[in-house]
């Protein structure tokens, strides 16, 4: 498991798997709103509770919206302010809190969320949707297989089976890695399609105006 990174968005710091990820405006993307995970599953809400008063006196009185983004393997990558009442120390604090607190995702299907925390009496602590943009295929849309010769002594199928693929893009929008769920029948095939598949480019991921590494899933047609 990599060292999970976090920074507040004033600072100088910045996590170094993000190190060319910079604040993005989307245009021409369709984005959406992640449907917020329940604030159990992301993090030990007992622990960081008990280590956030520890913290900050009763008195301590301030907002601040963090982002949370996963790395695909479901573990937590980098926490960073997107707005915050605090000044610069206290909420390089809580980013540490939070970090420390931070559970893992089981699937690697959610890319980040995001968490609102008030200092004060009550303590609040709630889960709000991050802004998510997907990758973006920049092939044209319908870009062929080259073709293929089959040298195995395995039998033809009698049709192709189409497979799902599994794709890890990186936050600069290349293929890091493709998996096949199944294979099409053919091992010929099965390699061109990884090959075709990790020749592609993408318009990156980008939650919450930056651009991150993810999973994503497609089905070959």
């Amino acid at each position: 498991m990599s060292r999970l990174e976090w920074f507040w968005i004033g600072m100088a710091a910045a996590s170094p798997a993000l190190a060319t990820a910079q604040q993005l405006e989307v245009k021409n993307r369709v984005c959406q709103h992640l449907a917020p995970p329940s604030l159990q599953s992301v993090v030990n809400r007992k622990t960081l509770d008990r280590d956030l008063r520890a913290a900050f006196p009763d008195s301590a009185i301030g907002q601040a919206l963090v982002s949370v983004i996963y790395q695909p393997d479901g573990t937590p990558l980098t926490v960073r302010a997107l707005d915050t009442s605090l000044d610069s120390a206290a909420t390089a604090r809580l980013l540490g809190l939070v970090a420390a607190n931070l559970k893992d995702q089981s699937d690697g299907r959610l890319p980040g969320t995001r968490l609102l925390i008030t200092l004060g009496q009550p303590l609040g602590l709630e889960v709000e949707a991050a802004t998510y943009c997907p990758p973006v295929s920049t092939a044209a849309p319908r870009e062929r297989l080259a073709p293929i010769t089959i040298t195995s002594t395995q039998p033809t199928p009698g049709r192709l089976r189409a497979p799902n693929l599994r794709l890890i893009i990186a936050a600069d929008g290349s293929v890091e890695s493709v998996e096949l769920d199944s294979s099409t029948g053919l091992a010929e095939m099965d390699e061109e399609i990884k090959r075709h598949t990790k020749a592609k480019t993408f318009r990156p991921a980008i939650l919450d105006g930056l651009a991150i590494r993810v999973l994503e899933l497609e089905h070959w047609r």
